[in-house]
């Protein structure tokens, strides 16, 4: 089974993908062996809302940190993704505005970032990115249809910090 590892260490207001992602493989009587560590990601929204600017906070969700199921998918814009708790709702770290406030998101995928407008501009509403180079890197560790693990790992320091 394979397990992507994101190492949340960034706030949702800071832009980019300072946030860290491992691929590893674990069996059943075998311990984990690393397949590649150190990819940049991010596992935040964007920042802001593009098209008015509202903050990311009041227009987007974040998934919780935790550990969730995830099978290997062709989206139909970005090509080979993982697509987390088959599409259905996961825990948001704050009150999600797209969902009549509650503490819920779905539909996260982790797809490349950046495709609209600009490398750094993660292009996404709570999805996982990264830069297309890293995202095809990992996304290379697994096959169409396969399932893994996806576990979110930080520290719980953004909470409040929505300025």
């Amino acid at each position: 089974m394979k397990i992507f590892d994101f190492l949340r260490q960034s706030l949702p207001n800071e832009p980019g993908y300072q946030d860290e992602l491992k691929v590893l493989e674990s069996g059943p009587l075998s311990p984990e062996k690393i397949i590649m560590a150190g990819l940049p990601c991010s596992t935040w929204p964007n920042p802001t809302r593009p098209a008015d600017g509202v903050p990311y906070y009041a227009a987007y969700a974040g998934v919780e940190l935790g550990q969730y199921a995830a099978r290997c998918v062709q989206h139909p814009e970005y090509g080979k993704c993982l697509l987390l708790n088959n599409g259905e709702t996961l825990p948001s770290v704050w009150p999600n505005s797209n969902h009549e406030w509650q503490f819920i998101l779905n539909g996260v995928y982790f797809h490349p970032g950046g495709l609209h407008s600009s490398p750094e501009w993660r292009g996404s509403r709570g999805c996982f990115t990264a830069p297309a180079d890293a995202h095809a890197r990992a996304m290379s560790a697994v096959e169409l249809l396969e399932d893994v693990t996806v576990i979110v790992r930080g520290t719980r320091l953004y909470l409040g910090l929505h300025a």
